[in-house]
Formats: structure tokens, sequence, C-alpha cells
């Protein structure tokens, strides 16, 4: 479909707020004016899309960053991932005592991810990897899915992980390197749906990202699409499920 056709409407005044009261405190916590990164401003509308309050989400923040040590460290605060963690618990617990007073609340399912949901994730990507490397035989993404299946097998037999940020990275780049091959799996039909996609997801958000921003948001879109497409698993600690 024509990038003209999309008649999204603007970014509504409350989830502009959201976004922006987040944004303003993370730099102010963070000391710089430095812009929120693609993947956070996924991760934080997936706390939108969930329903959890701007205010849980600004408090989890406050919580992570004030933890001892993080300012000292530098680096121990460097993603909203960090914080999340904290933001789920909070409105797990929040969600369920609203439960328990009769009330009707939205929020996400289950717990934060941990050392042993990674470890499930590995393995699942493990067996993921095997059966698209059969379906690839012969395509130019089978050296790269072969490539992805040892690496996820060197990551799952280094037993139960601790925090590591570079951990995280490698696990987080090897999961993109996954989805890039796994394009060359999809339809010319699904490659065009996809793109129809994303572009209708971002529409309303050209007004609020940055120009470079919205360009990485749209290639973790797209990559995020190709794995759904293929029912890949999430391996990184923090990926959004």
């Amino acid at each position: 479909m024509p990038r003209g056709e999309f008649r999204n409407p603007p970014v509504p005044a409350p989830e502009r707020q959201y976004f922006a009261a987040i944004e303003r405190r993370v730099q102010q916590l963070r000391g710089s004016p430095i812009l929120l990164s693609p993947r956070e401003w996924m991760r934080i509308n997936s706390w939108w899309e969930q329903g959890i309050p701007r205010e849980v989400v600004l408090a989890g923040i406050e919580a992570t960053f004030a933890r001892p040590g993080a300012r000292a460290r530098g680096t121990a605060v460097r993603s909203l991932a960090y914080c999340e963690p904290v933001i789920l618990d909070t409105w797990e617990r929040q969600r369920h005592e609203s439960v328990t007073r009769g009330e009707a609340h939205r929020g996400p399912k289950g717990g934060p991810a941990g050392p042993d949901r990674l470890r499930e994730c590995l393995d699942a990507a493990t067996r993921a990897l095997g059966r698209l490397i059969a379906r690839a035989g012969g395509t130019p993404a089978e050296a790269t899915l072969r490539e992805c299946l040892r690496d996820v097998e060197r990551e799952a037999g280094k037993g139960r992980p601790g925090p590591d940020p570079a951990r995280e990275e490698r696990i987080e780049r090897l999961e993109r390197e996954l989805a890039r091959a796994a394009r060359h799996l999809l339809s010319p039909a699904d490659l065009t749906r996809i793109e129809a996609e994303v572009d209708a997801d971002l529409h309303p958000y050209r007004g609020l990202m940055p120009s470079g921003t919205l360009r990485e948001t749209r290639e973790l879109l797209r990559e995020d699409r190709f794995r759904r497409a293929l029912d890949l698993p999430r391996i990184s600690l923090f990926g959004r499920s």
C-alpha cells in the first residue's frame, strides 16, 4: 500500500504526554540531553500498550537509578531494559490488588525475564533454528542460520547467567542477525505485508521521533515482524515478547 494512503490521526495528547514525561525524566536522571534510543522508544510503547500508568513507569525508573552504586558504575542503567523488571513487578502487584478489590485493569502477563527464562529461550531458539536450517537448504540464509545456531549453543552452554551487559549485547546482536537471516525465508507477499504494517505503525510517531531514531525503529519493527512470521522465540534477556 503506498505510504500516502495511510490516514492515521495525530498522536493523542495523553499518549504524547506519556512519552514526553518519561523521556524528560530519563534525561534528568542521566544528567544528559541524549535522546532515547529506538529500543527505548519501543519499550515505552509496550508499557503504554499494556496500560501501565505513567506514574508506575516513572517510579520504577527512579527506583532503578536510585539503587546503590548505579550512578557510580555509570553504565549500570544504560538502558530502560534495566528498569523494566521493577516497573512490571510494581504494576503486577497493583493489578493484583485491584483485582482483589474487584477492579478491572489491563496489565502485563507474567513477570520480568530472568536467568531461567533466558535459558528456556536459548533452548527454544536452538530447536527453532534446526527447523529453519532444514527449510533454508540451498538459500542465502542457510550459512547465517548455521552460524547463529553455533552462537546460540555456545551461549546456552555458559550456564546460569548473572548480570552481564556484554553477554546481553552479544545475545541482542545475535537475535537481530537471526531475524535478518530469517527474512530470506519469507515470501514476497509476506514482505510486502510487513512493510505496510510497519509503515502504518510508525506513521503517527513521525512527529515525535528524530529521523535517525525513526529509521532504526523501523528496522527493529521489521525484524520483530520477521521473527513473528516464522514463530522464532525472543532470546535476548530483555526482549519484548
